[in-house]
């Protein structure tokens, strides 16, 4: 190979480095880092990123490559930068971290045809001059200085002002532009007219803007609302796209003809010519972090973005995680205010009912035993159903009232499905999922019993395995059963319900929330789906109606989720002139994440969480690292973790980090998809980097010391710690 050069390439498959091959002298490497390449691996062929020029070592012989795929590179230096550093931090293989950027489309050897009737060509700059020019949007004088502080952050760090490294190690020095700012407003505050203005000044300067939401489906408001004021200059990226249109896009962004990109989490990683802003709306939610494969979190490693490519990053949130409001309020970023909604609307007002004392409503009369309408539940019958003790007389008074005038309800309950399980009236067994180790939901919609981890589900069983008989009674309720129950209440009422199980077809969201601004829908009955983002002025009540469910959720996270949950879906309320009320119902009325979020207390709320965090050295005092064996044969699940829990042990011996080791120990569930699943949980002080030791000690020596038929997952920085 004496007239070869030799590159390192990144193939998109789980190897623990780059591969060496040879290329014709006729190209210079330099010219392709970032391209793609396709090379042999094994038998097959498979799609790699040119990392840069490598050195040959004699003794060695390399493969050719077979082809150059693109004519000019798809990631630039920083890009390059960017994916590496977030494949060493979160213990990925490179050339995973890769896949996971790239669109479907561009890790296969052939690529889809173009997406009929979609148009990415660049506006024509008088268009873009229209655009620009219609921009009208009147701040408050205090989005006006958030707006400034923004665009003109103080030039010499302060206590207050000081932005170091936002994750450890997460990039090489820091440019005068980059900074990284918390708006923290309260529901209704007018923060995306801060983003929008923003986004204007970004478009003047010929630069790009990217507005990641969590979830595109749920915010069709988001993608309205842009593009009323920039046209089609925006476009959305987001699952829902055939591969086709996600690669039209992500080329659009490479040619810089798309200056404002929508986006879920992987939007993150399009290859924008010249970006000028982030931003992250509604940073908190736990949608930016991927549980699957490559466990990143969008909102930290865009902050990484950030401040390798010398831009401001905007965290968005009514209801900020801890780790970024301690942050902030520390002054490792710039913290930002709005304490007062946009316009005429006002807080709503919040009512803590108490379960355990509030009058219950009586039995609509055509509720009796086993049939719900006159319709079988089930084969074996269902005996002894009642209404819903989730309501009390007055939420169903509020709904009442709120409904002669004439404005919009949204009930709120974060467990889809009738019931929570079924239960043998005789002997008390209850029907569980042959994969997982969980009881089974029944649905009356499709009179199926449905496990929520595998989808396994089964028609109700006509009698009882145990003890043959054949009364089952529904245990607990779910938002199928709360929309049946309200239609009982109220035959005359328009209503409608958004779950997983209502919203499986493309559209359904967009469709269900256009008939309620259409107000087409006098009730909305919902998960957390109603909570996120949603502005529609003549919703006035909204019924929380178990505020505590995830208070007993065994996770240091309880608190903060059941506050930030509340407060939003609380937010939905009184968005306009008429005044908001809302009603959370719960058995625990004490809690201070129910009564402070009930009175709008979210510096107390913050104040005390840190204070418990700190004493059980939790995030954000120290980092957590999550380590979990997986497999079909429990015993050598349990020896796998015996085998990692001695290893780290080592390794904590001979490093000294002032590590702690929980575990072993089982996942809250054992078994979910036939596959038992036991865990070890890591805090480790904030000053350490762990990463390098890990991937050669624990990643790289997996054939050594983990049995055969095993999986290692490592989740960095984990948000589920069950």
């Amino acid at each position: 190979m004496k007239d070869s050069v030799f590159i390192s390439v990144a193939v998109t498959a789980p190897l623990d480095r780059p591969l060496t091959y040879a290329l014709p002298s006729s190209f210079d490497p330099k010219n392709l880092m970032g391209s793609r390449v396709l090379v042999p691996l094994g038998s097959r062929k498979i799609v790699g990123i040119v990392m840069g020029e490598e050195k040959q070592n004699p003794s060695l012989t390399y493969k050719p490559v077979e082809s150059v795929l693109d004519p000019e590179p798809l990631f630039s230096t920083s890009q390059l930068q960017f994916i590496k550093w977030a494949s060493d931090y979160y213990l990925v293989p490179l050339g995973e971290m890769f896949k996971t950027a790239l669109p479907l489309a561009l890790t296969r050897t052939s690529l889809p045809a173009s997406p009929r009737k979609k148009n990415l060509k660049n506006l024509s700059s008088e268009k873009e001059e229209i655009f620009l020019k219609e921009f009208s949007l009147v701040l408050t004088p205090a989005q006006e200085k958030i707006k400034d502080a923004i665009a003109h952050p103080p030039p010499t760090p302060s206590h207050q002002n000081h932005i170091p490294s936002p994750l450890a190690g997460e990039g090489q020095g820091e440019g005068t532009n980059f900074s990284v700012h918390l708006i923290h407003g309260i529901t209704g505050s007018g923060k995306t007219e801060i983003y929008l203005s923003l986004i204007h000044e970004i478009l003047k300067n010929k630069k790009q803007a990217l507005c990641l939401v969590p979830e595109i489906a749920l915010t069709p408001q988001t993608v309205k609302r842009y593009t009323s004021h920039f046209g089609t200059q925006v476009k959305a990226y987001h699952s829902d796209l055939s591969e086709s249109e996600k690669l039209a896009i992500w080329r659009g962004c490479q040619k810089n003809e798309i200056p404002v990109l929508i986006g879920t989490r992987s939007a993150l990683f399009a290859p924008f010519k010249d970006l000028g802003l982030i931003i992250i709306d509604e940073e908190q939610d736990a949608s930016y972090k991927q549980e699957e494969r490559v466990r990143y979190h969008a909102r930290d490693l865009a902050i990484v973005r950030a401040k390798i490519e010398k831009i401001p990053i905007l965290l968005g949130s009514a209801t900020p995680s801890v780790e970024t409001y301690f942050k902030a309020r520390e002054g490792k970023y710039f913290y930002h205010e709005l304490t007062e909604r946009y316009g005429p609307a006002q807080l709503p007002k919040v009512e803590v009912v108490d379960l355990k004392t509030a009058q219950n409503p009586p039995n609509p009369p055509f509720i009796k035993g086993g049939r719900i309408n006159n319709t079988p539940l089930c084969k074996g019958g269902l005996g002894g159903i009642s209404h819903s003790r989730l309501f009390s007389l007055h939420l169903l008074e509020e709904i009442e009232a709120n409904l002669a005038r004439k404005e919009q309800t949204l009930i709120f309950l974060n467990r889809r499905g009738f019931s929570h399980f079924l239960l043998c009236k005789d002997c008390g067994e209850t029907p569980t999922c042959s994969n997982c180790d969980i009881t089974l939901t029944f649905h009356q919609g499709s009179k199926k019993l449905l496990c929520h981890y595998c989808d396994h589900q089964i028609i109700p069983p006509t009698e009882c395995t145990k003890c043959k008989g054949t009364h089952w009674l529904p245990i607990g309720s779910g938002t199928e059963r709360i929309e049946e129950d309200l239609k009982n209440y109220f035959p005359d009422l328009r209503m409608s319900r958004m779950d997983r199980d209502t919203t499986t077809r493309k559209g359904s969201h967009h469709a269900l929330l256009e008939k309620l601004s259409k107000h087409e829908i006098d009730l909305l009955v919902g998960t957390q789906m109603i909570a996120k983002g949603h502005d529609y002025p003549l919703v006035t009540l909204v019924g929380v109606l178990s505020a505590d469910t995830s208070l007993h959720h065994p996770d240091f996270r309880a608190a903060e989720q059941t506050f930030q949950l509340i407060t939003q879906v609380a937010g939905r309320a009184g968005r306009a002139s008429s005044p908001g009320r809302v009603l959370l119902q719960t058995f625990s009325p004490d809690h201070y994440a129910i009564q402070m979020a009930a009175q709008h207390q979210i510096h107390p709320f913050y104040k005390q969480e840190l204070e418990f965090r700190k004493e059980l050295e939790y995030p954000p005092f120290k980092r957590l690292l999550l380590f979990r064996i997986q497999g079909t044969q429990k015993t050598k699940v349990i020896k796998g973790i015996g085998e990692l829990r001695n290893l780290l042990e080592k390794l904590e011996q001979n490093q000294k980090w002032g590590i702690d080791i929980l575990g072993p120990s089982p996942c809250l569930i054992e078994k979910v998809r036939n596959v038992f699943r036991w865990q070890i949980l890591i805090k480790c002080p904030l000053q350490k980097l762990l990463q390098p030791f890990l991937r050669e000690e624990i990643l790289n020596t997996q054939a050594q010391w983990l049995p055969k038929g095993l999986r290692l997952v490592i989740d960095v920085d984990p948000l589920s710690i069950v």
